[in-house]
């Protein structure tokens, strides 16, 4: 793609997300071809801007500027989306019974805590209900919504006293479904696994709660604080790509609230969660969503060596909308030469707890752990023939992985 067209998309998402000049926008609109269209309609719908968008067509009348068929489009996802978080509050308030039930003190995280943030609700859509709980409560939360019968018929009770425990050092939330077929993750820590051993900032979030009305119920959300740090730490740890909603989540909450960026980043001592924030700042800067003291964060984070490229690296990931490859994921997972050995082993030959925590067996027998570890042995061995198909389409793959590798190597540099 050339450069001169991912600046006009950058400049087509900029007045999107800042509610800008209609006149600014159609200039731009105008400048692409029909196949650029294409690629600018993939960015809207893969990041889910379709309400933000269509909001910024009729406020602007820019109705004209867009072919029926893409309109659609974007119109149908608006409404899946509408549909599901009208579903999504109807359940959030039974799974709220249910857990108070029990003595739980759940804590809504991310779309929940966001969408009061907004002066129209349908700007910010949420596909799952994301609660964090105590470690200790999870189990008794998983139990309690088992015993109520909020489940689909697909869940199981696999996890019990004896692998909690283990399950939690492996993973950091419990994904369910329910009969509503709403999806809800149980969180037990902020952050994933992979990236730290012990959450470095989940005890803030159960210092610093505030409570909201959230259509006639009172729920425990994040500190205004502490919600901002999630967004700026998940859009990092989660590779950007796809999260450009993230820029109006981060707009939105600094202009609501009197946010003291560099006391955000300054308090966490944690350099990897510096990191995260200092970043995904600078993003945000990068994008036009004013940060108040940037250049005192700069400063404050001069140590970290982020560069250009890096910023850059970003950006590009945070626009991709290329279609990942069969093979790509496997082949981000096997590139380390001198430890391919030992990450093939594991990916070939997991431990019985992860297929029983992957697979959600509820009876762990000889013969279901086996029928179990026969059927991922086949999709693992597939993965290994998709290599090949990689090989041959990995042009624009390749860009993708160099990017995500130059930002992992400042991330975990000392």
């Amino acid at each position: 793609m050339k450069r001169s067209t991912k600046k006009i998309f950058h400049k087509l998402i900029q007045e999107i997300i800042n509610d800008g000049d209609g006149d600014i926008f159609k200039k731009n609109l105008i400048e692409l071809r029909n196949s650029e269209k294409e690629s600018f309609k993939e960015i809207i719908l893969q990041n889910k801007l379709s309400p933000n968008l269509i909001s910024f067509i009729h406020k602007n009348n820019l109705k004209n500027l867009f072919d029926k068929a893409s309109l659609k489009e974007f119109e149908n996802q608006f409404k899946r989306y509408q549909i599901n978080s009208l579903s999504s509050i109807r359940e959030l308030h039974l799974l709220e019974d249910i857990l108070r039930d029990k003595g739980l003190s759940p804590i809504y995280l991310k779309g929940i805590a966001l969408q009061p943030e907004y002066d129209d609700i349908s700007l910010r859509p949420f596909v799952d209900i994301d609660i964090l709980l105590k470690k200790s409560e999870i189990l008794r939360a998983f139990q309690a919504l088992h015993e109520n019968d909020f489940l689909a018929k697909s869940e199981k009770e696999y996890l019990n006293e004896k692998n909690i425990d283990d399950f939690c050092k492996n993973f950091h939330h419990v994904h369910l479904i329910t009969k509503n077929n709403i999806s809800i993750e149980l969180h037990h820590r902020v952050t994933q696994n992979r990236y730290f051993f012990n959450c470095p900032i989940t005890s803030k979030f159960f210092k610093n709660i505030r409570q909201i009305n959230y259509y006639g119920k009172i729920i425990n959300v994040p500190s205004i604080e502490n919600l901002a740090i999630h967004q700026l730490c998940h859009f990092f740890l989660s590779g950007f790509k796809g999260l450009l909603r993230t820029l109006s989540d981060i707009r939105i909450i600094s202009n609501n609230h009197d946010i003291d960026w560099y006391k955000l980043i300054s308090s966490n001592r944690n350099k990897k969660i510096q990191k995260c924030l200092y970043l995904s700042l600078e993003i945000m800067n990068f994008n036009n969503i004013p940060i108040e003291g940037m250049n005192d964060i700069r400063n404050f984070c001069k140590d970290s060596l982020l560069n250009d490229e890096i910023i850059l690296n970003s950006q590009e990931k945070l626009f991709d909308i290329h279609k990942r490859v069969q093979g790509e994921n496997l082949y981000e997972q096997i590139y380390k030469p001198q430890k391919l050995f030992t990450i093939l082993t594991k990916i070939l030959f997991p431990k019985r707890n992860i297929l029983i925590y992957r697979y959600k067996i509820q009876d762990p027998t000889i013969y279901n752990i086996l029928k179990t570890y026969l059927k991922y042995l086949f999709l693992q061995t597939r993965k290994l023939g998709y290599l090949f198909i990689f090989f041959q389409n990995r042009k624009t793959s390749s860009e993708n992985i160099k990017y995500t590798r130059s930002i992992d190597i400042w991330f975990n540099k000392d």
